[in-house]
């Protein structure tokens, strides 16, 4: 008895008897051609793994890959790059979760040759195969990796064709209140492959002054904007003892906003964590009486970046910025607000 080329289907021969058999086995293949889940565990595979079976009889390892089912859910942590073929000659799509971790690539192929697909990690991706091999059919979600702290190396992953990074650098702190209020710190910028993607830190205010400014940003030879952060608030400047009630200034804003406020007889609040917003002014306290008094300025916000990159390196540097810090409080006064973090976001995107 023939078989057809894709799902195995039994094609009986005309005036043959017995048709249940293979027709109840080819409603078997069609339903888990619409709706099958074949399961692989990787964790002990390599190399090339022959997904050839023509009926669906259960998971992997313990039993023969099959091409039937519609849907191919993958786990484990791999050891080894593995390759999941299917036969030559055998078409179709499959919907490919792949849930695996480790350090190596899971690829889709035909044995017939042709283009192949690199999956990517944590997603889900629509594969068809034809005559000319492997192809991505359908929409391949992008991932995305985030750095919020610190410094390290990026790492593109497998199959990546490009990436999006927005980045924003931290926020300067507000200055302090009273009568002489401490500087707030600047920030000290976020940075993505190293001169690449540049979203300097906002400046920190200084006490008695103009707020802070807003930091500057630059792409390099990425494709996208680069905007600075926005500038802080003045405080209001006080000539007598009637200062109730006055509050410091408010912190720039950055492209993601976050500013921190001014206080009111308080202490200046700070920057949004993450967006790089800038800290705001502390105030004098209330009912002092010494003069001149003064509420303290908001620092400025940090710069922000939102750039393509078309082809990107294996690995990239980066940089998250801290936020500065706080401006002390002064004599009858108080302490301005830090300002808020920096942050990375890389989108990564395996298609056009």
């Amino acid at each position: 008895m023939t078989t057809t080329a894709n799902k195995a289907l039994n094609e009986p021969a005309n005036s043959s008897a017995a048709w249940d058999v293979p027709l109840n086995a080819n409603f078997a293949n069609t339903d888990q051609a619409f709706g099958g889940t074949q399961a692989f565990n990787l964790a002990s595979a390599s190399g090339t793994v022959a997904v050839s079976g023509t009926t669906f009889v259960g998971s992997y390892p313990a039993n023969t890959a099959s091409y039937i089912p519609l849907i191919w859910s993958l786990s484990g942590t791999l050891t080894a790059n593995v390759n999941l073929q299917v036969p030559s000659g055998v078409g179709g799509q499959w919907t490919v979760l792949n849930l695996c971790t480790g350090a190596f690539t899971i690829t889709i192929s035909s044995a017939g040759g042709g283009t192949t697909v690199v999956l990517a990690k944590g997603g889900t991706t629509i594969v068809g195969i034809n005559s000319s091999g492997a192809f991505v059919a359908g929409a391949n979600l992008p991932t995305v990796q985030t750095f919020l702290s610190g410094s390290g190396t990026y790492t593109k992953p497998a199959g990546c064709a490009w990436i999006r990074v927005r980045a924003v650098g931290d926020g300067g702190g507000g200055s302090g209140g009273g009568e002489t209020g401490g500087t707030g710190g600047t920030g000290s910028g976020t940075t993505f492959g190293s001169a690449l993607i540049v979203a300097n830190g906002g400046v920190g205010a200084v006490f008695g002054g103009v707020g802070g400014a807003g930091g500057t940003a630059s792409l390099g030879s990425a494709v996208g904007l680069a905007v600075s952060g926005g500038m802080g608030a003045p405080g209001n400047f006080i000539t007598n003892q009637n200062d109730f009630g006055v509050s410091g200034g408010s912190g720039g804003s950055s492209a993601l906003g976050g500013a921190g406020s001014g206080a009111s007889t308080a202490t200046g609040s700070a920057g949004v964590t993450n967006t790089g917003g800038g800290g705001g002014g502390g105030s004098p306290n209330v009912g002092q009486t010494a003069i001149p008094e003064n509420p303290g300025s908001g620092g400025g916000a940090g710069g922000f970046v939102d750039a393509i990159i078309v082809s990107p390196s294996a690995t990239y540097a980066y940089s998250v910025g801290a936020g500065g810090t706080a401006g002390a409080a002064g004599t009858d006064g108080f302490a301005g607000g830090a300002g808020g973090s920096g942050g990375i976001w890389v989108e990564e995107h395996y298609g056009n």
